[in-house]
């Protein structure tokens, strides 16, 4: 995945790089390249965001129960979100 470890510089990464960590639903880059923001809110508006980034060490933000949470209108370089179809 691309985090801090890689090394792949202070930049994103084409969705296929890492192809050998696709979940088994065939998600990429559920860990590293950009941070997700989520739609799960707390009881004060702030937002889950989850994954970790091209920034980020993976043994920090790497881990399944590892998120921190934002207010709607921050921002960051190394943040994003995933669309999904159900």
């Amino acid at each position: 995945c691309n985090t801090n470890e890689s090394c792949k510089g202070e930049t994103t990464t084409a969705v296929h790089r890492f192809s050998s960590g696709r979940s088994p639903f065939g998600c990429y880059d559920l860990v590293g390249n950009v941070e997700e923001w989520t739609e799960t809110a707390d009881e004060d508006g702030f937002h889950a965001i989850l994954g970790g980034s091209y920034a980020d060490p993976c043994g920090v933000k790497g881990l399944p129960f590892a998120h921190l949470y934002a207010r709607p209108e921050a921002s960051a370089c190394d943040r994003g979100f995933r669309c999904v179809r159900r």
